[in-house]
């Protein structure tokens, strides 16, 4: 092969790898990642501002309202004790029941719907235990004197008496009248709850009466209860 041939691969060689050199820089610069990679901008664009619901005042009382409510609630003439609690459930004064007790007792039958009745005895029966020393006294000193708390006491009797459901005991006429007095017959409060607990704890029951009401022991009852309201009125 000639000189010149060999000059002219030399240099066509040169140039071919000089072309490649360049397209390999070009594609450097097309894919660096400095420069097709930007780092993320925050976004520059204001909060949304709040709507008008947001803005809109809580429709509910505010703590303090209802605070205020309920201590005018309790000055309500009505009041807020059991007794009130008793009467606005079963529209029965104190009185009427004392007076529906005094009839049972008299006569030994009764002329009203059992579930009421039973209300109202149930209603009774808590009066009256309430109304011992052994109510107030520490859970100490009611586990000496009555092997059990008052409040467990309450429920037995209590559960006792409303597990009737077709009607009342048969002993009701005595249940009664150891309700109706019961602090001088049992001066003591354990006497009295086994006293009860022995008269509710009979099977047989007694019927509704279907007599007329004995309009004599109403005229009785108000007889006896007109004299000690005036007696309670003077000593207040």
């Amino acid at each position: 092969m000639s000189n010149g041939v060999l000059l002219l691969l030399e240099k066509k060689l040169k140039t071919t790898k000089a072309s490649e050199h360049i397209k390999l820089i070009d594609l450097n610069v097309e894919y660096n990642p400095a420069l097709h990679f930007q780092p993320c901008q925050p976004s520059l664009k204001p909060s949304p501002k709040k709507t008008a619901a947001a803005n809109k005042p809580l429709s509910h009382p505010t703590f303090a309202e209802m605070i205020t409510e309920a201590i005018t609630n309790l000055k309500e003439r009505t009041g807020s004790s059991q007794y009130a609690s008793h009467r606005r459930k079963n529209d029965v004064s104190r009185d009427e029941v004392i007076q529906i007790l005094q009839a049972i007792a008299s006569s030994g039958r009764f002329w009203h719907d059992w579930d009421n009745l039973k209300s109202m005895l149930s209603f009774q029966l808590k009066q009256v235990l309430s109304e011992y020393p052994e109510a107030k006294m520490t859970s100490e000193q009611q586990y000496a004197s009555l092997r059990e708390s008052y409040y467990d006491l309450v429920n037995k009797l209590n559960d006792a008496l409303t597990c009737f459901i077709d009607g009342p005991p048969f002993t009701l006429q005595r249940v009664c009248e150891i309700l109706l007095d019961a602090k001088n017959i049992y001066p003591n409060l354990s006497k009295l709850a086994l006293a009860l607990e022995k008269n509710l704890l009979v099977t047989s029951t007694l019927t509704i009466c279907t007599d007329p009401y004995p309009q004599e022991l109403v005229q009785e009852t108000d007889a006896i209860e007109k004299p000690r309201e005036k007696q309670q009125e003077q000593l207040i």
